[in-house]
């Protein structure tokens, strides 16, 4: 959640696994300095993760918001096409986190909801299951724990500008929330990185609990987790 380092969660693998279309969009989305940064920082650094997990079992009540005309759909082929295109009005930081939820979704994890605002994409988030384990394994391994049999993983929050400071993590987190319970999963499960405070709070706000903090070792692109 929060802050991504991968281009997202990729390792080195799994960047060289992506489509020649993908990597294009990397390397035109992002300037030369930024990614050599980027190249640098993957090839030796420790950052530490909160792991938190959270109970399905009691209500879940989304916030309240003042936004009004809002809708949470599944993205769809249109709307990341839509994303795409927005890249280049961004800021590099932002730019760079657009960029690793794009890539997140091409790598498979198609579970990712828009929370839309008069039909403009505010938020995203995604919801992970179970029953993606197996791009888990094949490209995230080092990255996240496989998941329970009724345990899902909200992963990759991302606001847009004009919309931050509203409190829509809180929403679309909690409505994700409100689906998998009612899909009968019990557990929910997510990762922070220890600089991103905000969404600790708002995590915890939700009703996430600490359980565990994470070492993350990159090693020339690679990553580990001590799990």
């Amino acid at each position: 959640m929060g802050r991504t380092d991968t281009l997202l969660s990729l390792n080195m693998n799994a960047f060289l696994a992506l489509k020649r279309d993908d990597v294009t969009l990397v390397l035109r989305n992002l300037r030369f300095r930024k990614l050599v940064r980027l190249v640098a920082r993957n090839l030796a650094d420790v950052n530490h993760y909160f792991a938190l997990e959270m109970k399905l079992s009691g209500p879940i009540v989304a916030p309240q918001t003042r936004l009004a005309n809002r809708e949470l759909t599944l993205l769809n082929r249109n709307d990341v096409e839509a994303l795409k295109a927005q890249l280049a009005s961004l800021n590099d930081e932002d730019g760079k986190e657009l960029l690793a939820r794009i890539l997140f979704y091409e790598c498979g994890f198609k579970n990712c909801y828009a929370l839309k605002v008069n039909g403009m994409i505010a938020c995203l988030q995604w919801l992970v299951y179970p029953s993606e384990n197996e791009i888990i394994e094949r490209r995230f391994k080092r990255r996240f724990a496989t998941l329970k049999p009724k345990q899902v993983m909200v992963e990759n929050s991302f606001t847009f500008p004009r919309y931050r400071g509203l409190g829509l993590m809180n929403v679309i987190c909690t409505e994700l929330l409100q689906i998998a319970q009612a899909q009968g999963y019990v557990g929910a499960i997510c990762y922070v990185i220890k600089e991103n405070i905000n969404a600790l709070n708002q995590l915890t706000q939700t009703g996430f609990k600490i359980r565990r903090i994470i070492k993350e070792y990159k090693i020339l692109g690679q990553v580990w987790r001590n799990w």
